[in-house]
């Protein structure tokens, strides 16, 4: 990339590009390979994924596999640093560690090659809402971390602490049936996730007694 189209990109982001990153999109922009696998990886990508916007504030999806599944570089709003790559999927929905940089990421990509690089992350596994603790459970209240950020949070919530999470660790970020919420602590991997049950449109227009609204 030319000097004008990284500054170009610079302004897509709330902060400063880090002198790395410059070095890297001065070399090369991203990688294309021909599917079946990630159909391209593009580091000056700027493109927002809005459904994930409130896990990672500031982020690039920098690849994906299909419509529903990106991968996604964590970005630090106060000092522009690019962190941890998540696996980012809407099928089913969840929120997985990547790699813990993105060269970790690269290093997966080149030695597993592309089309295995999910495989990483390990066996799937079922997932259910009741996985994570709540904000009032002891695990949550003994870490002074949690427990500062769980303090404002509503008694629903539950608590998502990948500080020490391993490529594979993550979270359900919603269900069939739920519509969620998700909030994220400033500065530390760390999220918070409500699964409230969406209304279905006949209780939208009935009332609570199972009469029509109005009557």
């Amino acid at each position: 990339m030319s000097t004008d189209e990284i500054a170009e990109f610079e302004k897509f982001l709330t902060s400063h590009l880090p002198v790395d990153i410059r070095e890297l999109l001065s070399f090369t922009r991203g990688i294309q390979w021909a599917p079946p696998c990630i159909r391209e990886i593009d580091f000056a990508n700027v493109t927002r994924n809005h459904g994930f916007a409130a896990a990672f504030p500031e982020h690039v999806v920098i690849g994906c596999e299909d419509s529903s599944t990106h991968w996604v570089v964590d970005i630090d709003p106060a000092t522009g640093a690019w962190g941890r790559v998540y696996y980012a999927t809407y099928m089913p929905y969840e929120i997985l560690l990547q790699a813990e940089s993105l060269g970790d990421f690269l290093g997966q990509v080149f030695q597993d090659s592309p089309g295995d690089i999910v495989g990483v992350l390990g066996a799937p596994r079922e997932r259910t809402p009741t996985d994570l603790p709540l904000r009032n459970d002891p695990a949550v209240q003994n870490d002074s971390v949690l427990r500062d950020f769980a303090a404002e949070l509503p008694d629903d919530f539950r608590i998502a602490d990948l500080r020490s999470g391993k490529p594979g660790d993550g979270f359900a970020w919603s269900f069939s049936g739920h519509d969620p919420e998700i909030r994220r602590h400033p500065s530390m991997p760390v999220f918070a996730v409500r699964y409230e049950k969406h209304q279905s449109l006949l209780g939208w227009v009935k009332g609570p007694i199972g009469k029509p609204t109005g009557q």
